[in-house]
């Protein structure tokens, strides 16, 4: 229809409009009946993408500032390798111009694959990078649970954004989608825009066979003050509670050395095995809190391991998982055991009644004199499930850092996370 690109051109700019020669007649008329708002200029021509070498007049142009593609990623019509060639001819060809794309995409299933899955495979094997638009910058009123924008550029350039983009969303993971019945559903997650993972859920189990939205703000704030890039550091972290695995998840395909937990002969253990088994750095334990069992070899090897980090999301749905989430933290947070130093512990979790017994619990048992508990501010958008609209978004999340007392943070606790500094100060 040529809709796009209408709006563009009353808005100012200089607009080609291209389609396949069997349909360019909806956007010439749409053109003559909107041209008295037309502000800049409209040229109008076919275009076919498998044929990039006979296409004369939009190739030939000097350079495009942006290409604007809307409901193309259709398997279904069209393969999508000739899309992504002629993507990559305008963008690699005018790299110096600083071309970007800016793609609509529906999310409609497909039998075969997943269709932006695919797609950003396909991109990145012609050196492209493709990134969502956060929905905190989208109007609240036009905006759809499967409607989709992402931003695509050379992998060489991630400077197009600015400074508003990159302020707004500072978050490496974004959830793709989440669809599904009711009994099983899937959600799908980009990270660090090149790395793409999907993870099995279950409503009708048990809550630990849920995602829950503590999971996505602790793996949010661990991206984002993760040294591992920069520094070349691996952590060997233990996380408790772990359900669907999102956390570990996300560390281990950042390359650090994960030990997931969750109960013994539980469907959460079970799903926790089936979403992280194909990770050759990820360890799936059974670990019940409270449980201190001498002899058995998984409880031995979690006592005696030397953890940088200790991972604890959402696992206070209730009261009594209090105490023996304490007895659990007595011994693997105390440091004289087996001659190991303390770990840190990451605690983050929805504001709920069994939250605030745990916190004065913890504050008055003699075990943990020798810790500080320090509460996190982190923005809010580390809680935003992107292919939710506002109204469906979580509820409040708490955060608390746990250190051995005496260690020195760098100036203020993270309120954004470039100077998120007391995670990876400690973990060195």
């Amino acid at each position: 229809t040529g809709v796009a690109g209408l709006v563009a051109s009353a808005l100012g700019a200089h607009v080609i409009l291209c389609d396949i020669p069997q349909v360019l007649f909806l956007a010439e008329t749409n053109f003559l009946k909107n041209k008295d708002f037309i502000q800049g200029s409209i040229q109008i021509c076919p275009f076919d993408w498998g044929q990039l070498s006979t296409t004369t007049t939009i190739v030939q142009k000097q350079a495009y500032d942006l290409i604007l593609v809307s409901e193309c990623v259709l398997p279904q019509l069209y393969p999508l390798e000739p899309l992504c060639d002629a993507i990559a001819f305008f963008l690699l060809t005018w790299k110096e111009k600083k071309t970007k794309a800016l793609i609509a995409y529906e999310h409609r299933p497909y039998p075969k694959f997943d269709p932006i899955t695919k797609f950003s495979q396909l991109l990145n094997e012609r050196n492209l990078s493709i990134s969502k638009v956060c929905a905190t910058q989208l109007d609240p009123l036009y905006q759809a649970d499967d409607i989709h924008l992402f931003w695509i550029f050379p992998q060489s350039d991630h400077t197009f954004l600015g400074k508003e983009d990159t302020d707004t969303d500072h978050r490496a993971l974004i959830c793709l989608d989440w669809n599904g019945h009711e009994e099983k559903q899937i959600a799908r997650f980009q990270m660090d825009q090149t790395k793409f993972f999907q993870l099995e859920l279950s409503q009708q189990d048990e809550i630990g066979c849920a995602l829950w939205p503590s999971a996505l703000v602790t793996a949010h704030y661990l991206l984002a003050v993760d040294p591992s890039q920069k520094k070349s550091k691996t952590w060997h972290v233990l996380e408790l509670g772990a359900g669907a695995g999102l956390v570990s998840a996300c560390l281990a395909l950042r390359g650090h050395k994960i030990t997931s937990t969750d109960v013994p002969y539980s469907s959460a253990l079970k799903l926790l095995k089936a979403n992280l088994s194909h990770f050759d750095n990820v360890n799936i334990l059974p670990y019940a809190w409270g449980a201190h069992h001498h002899d058995h070899e998984d409880y031995n090897y979690i006592h005696s391991t030397q953890f940088d980090l200790i991972i604890c999301s959402d696992c206070l749905y209730n009261s009594s998982a209090v105490t023996p989430l304490l007895h659990s933290f007595i011994h693997l947070l105390a440091p004289s055991i087996h001659n190991k130093k303390c770990p840190a512990l990451l605690l983050v979790n929805e504001q709920r009644t069994a939250l605030d017994s745990f916190l004065r619990a913890f504050r008055l048992d003699p075990s943990f004199t020798h810790l500080d508990l320090i509460k996190l501010h982190l923005p809010p958008s580390f809680a935003l499930i992107d292919c939710l609209p506002p109204h469906r978004q979580p509820s409040p999340i708490a955060a608390f850092y746990i250190q051995p007392k005496g260690i020195k943070t760098e100036g203020q606790q993270p309120r954004t996370p470039s100077v998120a500094a007391p995670l990876s100060h400690w973990i060195h």
